[in-house]
Order: C-alpha cells, then structure tokens, then sequence
C-alpha cells in the first residue's frame, strides 16, 4: 500500500491535513511542558528558622532561609495542632509582616502571640505555597547554667558593695535575642597585690569646661582611679546555639570573652577564665547525711 494514495489518504486512512493537525497537537503537550517549566515561578522552600525558641513579647522576630523568597509574600502562624484556615483566620493575631533581604533570608516580624510552639505558613496571594509545622517556640528553655570563673577589676571603694547573690541588671545585647533570667555572683574573692590604675571614661557635655576640647562640643573625660581586682564564680543562665555555642542575654559565653555586671549600686567589667556547665544537682539523703 502505498504512503499517500489517489485521495491523498495517508496509508488510506488519514487525510494528510487531518494528519499534520494531529501530529501538531502531540508536540504542543511536551512543548507546553517544557514552556511551563523554563518559565514558572518556583515555591519557596523553607530550611531553617532561627531562633528556634525565644520568650514572648511585643515585635518577636524570626529569620527563615532557603530559596525562592520574593516579594509581596504573605506569612501566618498557627499554634501546632490547631486547624489553620485563610477564611478562620484573625489577620492581626496570625500574620506577620515580611521583610524580604536576599532571595535566600527573609525577617518576619511576628504579631503578638503567646508561649506556644507555632506553624508557619507562606502564601503568595490566596495560594499556599511553603509551610513549616512547628517552626519555632515562643517560650522558656530547659534550664541550662553555667558556672563561669570571672576575673573583674572595680574602683577599691566600690569593693564592699559587692556582695554574693547580686544580679546582674545588664540589658540584653541583642533584644530579639533569649532573656531568661540573671547572672548571680558566687564565691567572690579579693586578689591580693598591690592596686591598679584604672581609666574610667565619662561622656562630657558640650561648653563644660571638663571637656578639654575648645570648640565647645562634648567629649570624653577620663578619670584614673585606684582599682582592685577581684575575682568570682558566677552563675549565668544561658541558651545553646545550634552549633553549641552559650549565649547569655544576646552575648557569648566563653573563656576569654568580656562579661559585664550591673546592680543598681555598682557596675564592673571582667574577663571570664573558665566556663563550666553545672550537671544536676543529686537528691540528698537525709537519712544518710551526717549530723
């Protein structure tokens, strides 16, 4: 039989026109395929959400990564177990406000929620297009304490205010960062030796004659005042990173760093020596313990 007969019937079966229009429609599937796929936009797609847990309060704010993020997204969070709806939903208890940095990060500025632990939902439009079930705590850790050896230097007459059980009064480092609770001085000891020197750095109002500058601005006056070192335990409660790390009010924690201590009748500065995690402490057997 031959390829196109008398009729122009492909195989005496097909007209040739009908035939082409066939074979056009096939190749439009894989074509539009290929089409939708080179030129869609893809999902974002959420890796991690940082911090993992924080205390509740007014203008909380996590930071999502990944990939995809663009703007004019919408997020909302849900408490983890609960139905999440668009139509349920109360715009002001649930969405965030986002910030778009990178294609990679993006900052939400979480509504005023309370301690729970929350799903976050990511919506282009009225369209769902990531979600993250149970991305984050708002709330209070497992306790963690360190104990932490701290080499501090105070003015001589400021010794005998410091005193064991003070707290630590110093605001945070970073506010978005866990606050969850007080540093309080252990075991504080007088280092023996002869005084030091210290340079104690006060602000300077503009046109005091303390300035020491003559344009009138304001400067810095500084003060040398005889000073003693102490040196003290000091048992901070902290969070863990997720590399490891002791943060304490925003700042690490770690021989070497700085640590500073404020009262509202004194504030000294110091170096920490050593670090230790404190273990739980053992139930006492009162029976057993000797009189």
């Amino acid at each position: 039989m031959p390829l196109l007969d008398a009729r122009g019937r492909v195989f005496g079966r097909w007209n040739l026109i009908d035939a082409s229009i066939a074979m056009f429609l096939l190749l439009l599937i894989p074509a539009g395929f290929v089409i939708y796929r080179v030129f869609r936009v893809p999902d974002p797609v959420i890796a991690a959400v940082t911090p993992p847990l924080q205390p509740p309060g007014a203008e909380r704010r996590i930071r999502v990564t990944g990939r995809n993020f663009r703007p004019f997204l919408r997020a909302y969070v849900n408490k983890t177990g609960a139905p999440f709806s668009l139509v349920n939903r109360t715009v002001e208890l649930s969405e965030g406000n986002v910030l778009v940095e990178t294609p990679e990060v993006i900052e939400i500025v979480l509504p005023p929620l309370t301690a729970a632990t929350y799903d976050l939902y990511i919506f282009d439009e009225l369209r769902q297009v990531a979600e993250r079930p149970a991305a984050f705590t708002l709330g209070t850790p497992a306790d963690i304490t360190v104990e932490a050896t701290v080499r501090f230097t105070v003015v001589s007459e400021l010794v005998p205010l410091v005193k064991s059980g003070d707290e630590d009064t110093t605001a945070p480092g970073d506010p978005a960062s866990g606050d969850f609770g007080h540093a309080t001085l252990k075991d504080i000891r007088l280092i023996s030796g002869n005084p030091v020197t210290l340079d104690l750095q006060f602000p300077t109002a503009a046109g005091s004659s303390m300035s020491g500058r003559g344009d009138g601005a304001g400067g810095t006056t500084i003060v040398h005042a005889a000073g003693r070192a102490l040196e003290a335990t000091v048992a901070l409660p902290v969070e863990r990173t997720a590399n490891g790390a002791w943060l304490y009010k925003g700042r690490a924690v770690r021989a070497g760093d700085g640590l500073s201590f404020q009262t509202s009748r004194y504030a000294m500065y110091g170096v920490i020596l050593r670090v230790a995690e404190l273990s739980a402490a053992p139930a006492s057997n009162e029976k057993g313990a000797p009189k």
